[in-house]
């Protein structure tokens, strides 16, 4: 892989003997290093990284699909709860509410004390908000009320996962696999989601039984939760042995400095914006679907079709996106075009919806997910670029707040126009946030800092 002679101190390896066993069964690779330094450290990449990435993306599949339960199923649950439909869509502005203040203690955990605490806080809770979740069984007069707090929890334990893709990618993976790694974490939570809107669909079909469909749904989900949870406990690992790169063994700063370096960052401030006002249109979208097409003659069933479509064209964006990137580093250029491809499927979306074709509707709503989706992988590893030392999950958390912010703003506004009878008002506020993002992203010119730390060559080609 690289010019230097690789070597491996079997001390360091020695410190665990769960990576010893992992080593007999996936020998590992190693790892490129450009530096012309005969005499710098020795990198390596370990199979094992792969079967960390994906416990991880069964964390937060977990707690993704917890998250989006009620919103394809909201006027159901609204009957079966006895409450107004805006306390169904509460149920999962829970999460955007609660990350705000949790956020930067989450952050703060995951670049201090490492990224398996951080993984454990974040699937234990949400293990145990699904269970919380479950013990309110419909019907009864306190039951909406058990589940709000069982999804507050889940909610709570969201920041845990949600900013630790990159923390994955740069502590198990090589600078040439970072951007891959980052996106496949990254669309881990959109395919909770598209799993969310399906699984409502299997066990709450239109019946005269709908209470009981809804707490096997809840069962179904918690016993999910768990398996995730208890792998997560006792299978994944902080870091390798050995680092994978130059970077991944330096210091990070400390949380106080990193946080006064994001603020007087310019480009991390564009950054910021851009992805704030994508990931809030995204959130907004995933929450408000049901309620969003319901005027035009579209049901539940239609809503789940809908979030199934974005979710999974999506992933098939995600993955183009963050090939070409990992190969270009053209961060920018990429994003550019999945803003423009996501205003104009955005504002598809709103005039199709007229038609009251669900096929022209799902076209559009597939194109909105091909585009919007790499927006989130490849802005939370370019924020850990652009502001490098400053820990991974700090810049991925400060990012992510913001889109949690205009998501809740973006909701709640949303949710009375629509009552009121301003749909397609509502919807083209989607469009103007994810315009918005455009214009934040063509004013965009960071540095590539830690890929230059890490010696990658044809940076020079690159367009930051």
């Amino acid at each position: 892989w690289g010019s230097s002679e690789t070597r491996f101190d079997p001390t360091m390896a020695a410190e665990s003997d769960a990576y010893l066993l992992m080593e007999d069964i996936v020998k590992p690779q190693p790892a490129l290093n450009d530096g012309s330094n005969e005499n710098v450290q020795s990198f390596r990449d370990y199979g094992a990284r792969w079967f960390m990435l994906a416990l991880f993306c069964l964390a937060t599949i977990a707690n993704a699909v917890a998250w989006i339960t009620f919103s394809p199923i909201s006027k159901n649950c609204a009957l079966v709860y006895d409450v107004d439909e805006t306390y169904i869509n509460l149920l999962s502005l829970i999460y955007m509410i609660a990350y705000v203040p949790i956020v930067f203690p989450a952050n703060y955990v995951t670049d201090t004390l490492g990224l398996r605490m951080s993984l454990l806080l974040g699937s234990i809770l949400t293990a145990i908000g699904a269970w919380v979740r479950y013990a309110g069984q419909p019907g009864e007069s306190y039951s909406y009320g058990v589940v709000f707090l069982g999804q507050a929890l889940a909610g709570i334990g969201q920041p845990f996962l949600l900013a630790a893709p990159p923390k994955v990618a740069s502590n198990w993976f090589k600078p040439q696999q970072r951007t891959i790694a980052t996106t496949i974490a990254s669309v881990a939570n959109p395919l909770g989601v598209a799993l969310g809107f399906v699984l409502p669909t299997i066990f709450v079909p239109d019946s005269s039984n709908l209470s009981s469909d809804i707490g096997s749904l809840l069962l179904a989900e918690a016993i999910l939760c768990v398996v995730a949870a208890v792998l997560v406990v006792f299978a994944f690992k902080d870091k390798p042995p050995t680092p994978p790169c130059e970077t991944a063994m330096q210091q990070r700063d400390e949380f106080w400095p990193a946080m006064k370096h994001l603020f007087s960052d310019r480009q991390f401030l564009f950054l910021f914006l851009e992805f704030s006002m994508g990931l809030g249109s995204f959130n907004t979208l995933a929450t408000l679907i049901s309620t969003l097409i319901a005027p035009f003659g579209f049901g539940d069933s239609d809503s789940s079709l809908l979030g199934a479509l974005v979710i999974v064209a999506g992933l098939v964006g995600s993955g183009v996106a963050g090939f070409v990137v990992d190969k270009t580093h053209r961060y920018r250029h990429t994003l550019m075009i999945c803003f423009i491809g996501s205003s104009l499927a955005a504002l598809a979306f709103a005039f199709l919806l007229h038609t009251q074709q669900i096929a022209l509707v799902a076209i559009s709503a597939a194109l909105l997910g091909l585009f919007m989706t790499p927006v989130m992988p490849l802005s939370l590893e370019l924020a850990c670029e652009v502001t490098y030392p400053v820990g991974e999950a700090t810049s991925a958390g400060f990012l992510l707040t913001g889109g949690q912010i205009v998501g809740v703003v973006e909701i709640l506004v949303m949710d009375k126009l629509t009552q009121a009878g301003y749909v397609d008002v509502a919807n083209g506020i989607t469009v103007g946030g994810i315009l918005l993002g455009l214009v934040f992203m063509h004013f965009f010119h960071g540095k590539l800092k830690r890929l230059q730390t890490d010696h990658v060559k044809d940076l020079d080609k690159c367009d930051e």
